[in-house]
């Protein structure tokens, strides 16, 4: 039969049949006007229709905007409207004071800040395929494995991917998985059961595409202006849900996580983080106390925690040990690779968690949950967001509240130190709650944590 040309149909909700009219007449005056010269016709109707289209477009435009009633909806339309794609990426300022001098130096420098101690990348075998387990052992583990990845599960964790997700270096998109999972299935069951049981990685799944996205309204000339998103294969995406998923299901359940932790949670949001502090507020002025609150940021959490508090983390929370060792495999083996123009490098990482990573969430919160639990055992009132943490300290007495803050932010900072982290100054605000008008600090906190 013959070949069929199938256009494709674009939805174009501003289109009318009274422009598809004026269109159709625009062309034949263009036509008419060739032929004997009469343009004046051919402008009119084309001033008619372009107005036609402009009118139609902010009527349509406006009845969209009217129809967004979920606060999501509004939230991505006001990012996209808001984000600026004009400014490509070009010099950084270096911690000299210069700027870098050329694509490859540019590119070095948001790898040295983005995933610091980083070194070049070799072509090694990071890891033996028994993950130094005995055969015994491997046999234990692969009776485990198969309670966790089942069928049911992987089909469920890969089915929740949008199908054309942005691949990883192994170019396999969602779609492919998806529309290929009855033939796949088993080699998958099989493929996924070894390398949990194995804690093994394959050379495959190692690598990471990152791609340097500006952060909205900083600025473009500072390093630390862009936030490292880290594109990594679906097949190790897949492990990492079913993964976490068995996590919360089954560990968290036996040792939650904290009350004050508002992030990576079912139940929490940005929402009950915000009702505990305007309660809290509205509390402090009904008894005609103060309230001080100290807004801090975890400097590079994500980038710049170590394995050693990630594992620390995972044991502390009695993770399964056949999950810690293949986590402790992901993050060890895990290759970064950037590019830049026609610059391109690759590296290992020596510390963090990719952004972008399923686990990471899990990890940073159960990292810093030990955080929140001491600080609730030292009866300190610290809330958090992921890596934005708010300490409240409520009283009458100025030298007691004075006091109480600068212990309480002591102790932050040395447990930020112990975890090789650090509070940043440049984004700590401390804003007093009071009905007080002559209520001022005496004197300047924070000072531990510059």
């Amino acid at each position: 039969c013959p070949l069929r040309n199938n256009r494709l149909k674009k939805d174009v909700p501003w289109w009318t049949r009274r422009l598809e009219k004026l269109r159709n007449r625009t062309r034949k005056l263009y036509k008419w006007a060739r032929r004997v010269g009469d343009w004046d016709s051919y402008k009119n109707a084309l001033n008619e229709y372009k107005r036609e289209i402009r009118k139609n477009k902010r009527r349509t435009w406006r009845n969209f905007c009217q129809k967004i009633d979920s606060l999501p909806e509004a939230a991505r339309l006001q990012k996209t409207l808001l984000t600026d794609y004009s400014n490509p990426l070009g010099s950084l300022l270096k911690a000299s004071g210069s700027l870098t001098k050329s694509k490859k130096e540019t590119l070095e420098l948001l790898l040295e800040t983005h995933f610091p101690g980083g070194l070049p990348t070799q072509d090694e075998n990071c890891g033996s395929l028994t993950g130094g387990k005995s055969a015994r052992e491997v046999a234990k583990s692969r009776q485990r494995s198969g309670r966790i990845f089942t069928a049911e599960r992987i089909k469920w964790a890969i089915t929740s991917f949008k199908p054309f997700k942005s691949p990883g270096a192994d170019g396999v998109f969602p779609a492919l998985l998806q529309e290929g999972l009855d033939i796949l299935m088993n080699n998958l069951i099989t493929l996924f059961r070894s390398s949990y049981a194995l804690g093994y990685i394959p050379k495959n799944w190692r690598m990471a595409l990152v791609v340097f996205v500006r952060k909205k309204g900083r600025d473009s000339s500072l390093p630390n202006s862009y936030r490292p998103i880290s594109l990594t294969s679906f097949m190790v995406k897949t492990m990492e849900k079913i993964i976490n998923r068995h996590i919360r299901d089954i560990t968290l359940l036996e040792h939650p996580l904290s009350l004050f932790q508002h992030a990576y949670a079912e139940g929490k949001s940005t929402t009950t983080a915000l009702h505990g502090l305007v309660e809290m507020v509205e509390d402090t002025f009904k008894e005609k106390e103060v309230l001080v609150g100290v807004f801090m940021d975890i400097e590079g959490a994500f980038d710049r925690v170590s394995y050693q508090s990630m594992e620390a983390a995972l044991e502390r929370f009695h993770v399964p040990t056949d999950a810690v060792k293949w986590i402790e495999a992901l993050l060890k083996s895990r290759q970064v690779s950037a590019k830049h123009g026609e610059e391109s490098a690759t590296i290992t990482a020596r510390k963090g968690c990719p952004q972008g990573g399923v686990l990471s969430p899990l990890l940073w919160a159960l990292v810093v949950d030990d955080l929140l639990k001491k600080a609730e055992e030292r009866g300190m009132n610290l809330q958090c967001y992921a890596d934005d943490l708010v300490l409240l300290v409520r009283g009458s007495d100025k030298g007691t509240i004075e006091s109480l803050t600068q212990k309480a932010l002591d102790f932050i900072s040395n447990w930020c130190h112990g975890e090789g982290l650090r509070i940043n100054p440049s984004k700590t605000n401390i804003i007093t709650f009071t009905r007080k008008r002559n209520f001022h600090l005496s004197h300047p906190l924070l000072e531990v944590l510059e």
